[in-house]
């Protein structure tokens, strides 16, 4: 969870800097409900950041321009609990930013290639801005189709990296890294003889 809540914090930086200018600080006094509500399977409250633990109220954005980022998880289906997990990391790390303008847009892409095409849909309806997700290769491909003719960037969570382009980014583990680190770690412990158990595929290939 920590991870993924830091990875997603990362990302939302990432997203609110290229839209935003220089701002003002300004300490915020509200308070919110950093695990938002649910409304029905196919579309969650948004969540808003308003405000943010005292200790760091001086790190508020202020006078930002409202940024709507959809999050496309598999909220229900067999992959519901991973899609769970990662929408509350989300939610945790949208309230370290404490960006009042900041708009997260959950989705349910049902874990299904239809059901990332309809949440997409939807999400660019509704004035998303930029795509978190979806987790699958063949959900990122059905949100590209709709994505990338609207103008629409996608910052996917899958490790197919033939998905990347000039309008899909990657954000998952990918394979070159894995490899290299554990090899790093074998090499670094004496290790020279190194066995690898892996799909017979273009995956395990590379």
């Amino acid at each position: 969870m920590a991870i993924i809540r830091n990875t997603l914090l990362i990302i939302c930086l990432f997203v609110i800097l290229p839209l935003s200018g220089c701002a003002d600080i300004e300490n915020l006094g509200r308070t919110i409900d950093p695990w938002g509500s649910p409304t029905d399977s196919a579309t969650r409250a948004p969540v808003r950041s308003e405000t943010m633990p005292a200790e760091v109220q001086a790190n508020a954005f202020t006078n930002l321009p409202p940024v709507k980022v959809a999050i496309l998880l598999p909220l229900s289906g067999p992959q519901a609990n991973i899609g769970e997990a990662m929408l509350q990391s989300a939610q945790l790390a949208l309230f370290d930013i404490g960006y009042n303008n900041f708009q997260l847009m959950p989705r349910d892409t049902q874990g299904t290639t239809s059901g990332a095409g309809k949440a997409a849909t939807s999400a660019i309806n509704d004035g998303a801005q930029i795509i978190l997700g979806p987790l699958f290769a063949n959900s990122v491909r059905a949100v590209k189709a709709v994505a990338k003719p609207r103008g629409i960037n996608v910052i996917a969570f899958s490790t197919d990296w033939t998905l990347a382009d000039n309008s899909t980014f990657l954000m998952g583990f990918m394979p070159f890294s894995q490899v290299d680190r554990v090899t790093q770690y074998a090499a670094a412990n004496g290790y020279r003889s190194i066995a690898m158990i892996a799909p017979r595929d273009k995956y395990g290939d590379i």
